[in-house]
């Protein structure tokens, strides 16, 4: 059995102390995208391995882990689906973000949050006003928040997801504003409600006593608001972070800035999400390759 590192065949001696759970994933890919195995025939193939190697584990202890573990077995069609760019296109944004106002505020002021940022639904949900500088017009992005959490849990709030995502950003002038507007009727919930109200969140996005939006209601709200506004069915709450990133592309800002913005470990992988994901940026170009060349193809 043959197991791949990089693009290189390894030796069918490979003692199996030293094969990683990445290699072993890049081995079950080769039988479907090389080979074109059935899924059927994978997950036999699969199942029959994690036996052994699990035997392999305990209880004779011969290696220390099951690289097996955690495998995922796709077909390419299935992978080609679960990495697509889901977003809200230009023209349609104005349409979700004027319904969205109307159903409710503080859902325009999430969701909004997130286009205009590209934060995650839980960096969003575990933002809190000590972290947002509106006068310097920046936000230190430095934990998330965990739904499945306790309020008084100490793991409320976690870590980002990755180091890098761990992050400033910039804002722009007109979410400063907003931003301003929605922390003075946030102070009035605080009035209202005074010693039930959870002062001790802080967070920027919350319900009227001060705890956090579930998961759940925004999950809902985004629905049913997309259902209102038309919007494609497929669409989900992590399609308004993709969202950002295609209007920082169609708006032309460099590629390192926007890795940056989102907290992607490399440029590469801001690079290979969103390149060529809107039919604005491809007629863009088409059209700037069509004024360079023209007196070229023309002569």
């Amino acid at each position: 059995m043959h197991f791949l590192h990089g693009n290189r065949r390894l030796h069918p001696s490979l003692k199996l102390k030293d094969i990683t759970p990445d290699m072993y994933q890049k081995f079950i890919n080769y039988l479907i995208d090389d080979k074109g195995f059935s899924k059927q025939t994978v997950r036999l193939t699969h199942r029959t391995m994690y036996m052994a190697i699990k035997r392999a584990v305990k209880p004779s202890k011969k290696i220390q882990a099951n690289f097996c573990e955690d495998v995922i077995i796709d077909t390419p069609r299935e992978k080609s689906e679960k990495n697509k760019v889901r977003f809200i296109d230009y023209d349609q944004i104005p349409a979700f973000l004027q319904t969205a106002k109307k159903d409710n505020l503080l859902y325009f002021m999430f969701f909004c949050h997130l286009i205009q940022t590209g934060m995650r639904k839980g960096e969003a949900g575990g933002l809190q006003w000590s972290q947002v500088d509106l006068s310097n017009q920046r936000i230190n992005i430095i934990q998330s928040l965990d739904y499945s959490e306790d309020l008084d849990s100490p793991e409320l709030f976690g870590d980002t997801k990755t180091y890098k995502s761990a992050r400033e950003i910039p804002i722009t002038n007109w979410w400063t504003m907003q931003l301003n507007s929605h922390r003075i009727r946030q102070n009035d919930n605080r009035m209202r409600f005074g010693k039930d109200y959870r002062h001790d969140l802080d967070l920027v996005f919350a319900r009227e006593d001060g705890t956090p939006i579930p998961k759940s209601t925004l999950f809902n709200a985004f629905r049913r608001l997309c259902k209102k506004a038309d919007l494609p069915t497929d669409l989900d709450i992590h399609s308004l972070r993709h969202t950002a990133a295609v209007l920082l592309l169609e708006s032309e800002a460099e590629m390192k800035y926007i890795q940056d913005l989102l907290g992607h470990g490399s440029m590469q992988i801001t690079a290979d999400v969103y390149s060529h994901v809107s039919n604005r940026i491809e007629r863009d170009s088409l059209n700037k390759f069509e004024d360079h060349t023209w007196d070229v193809f023309s002569s």
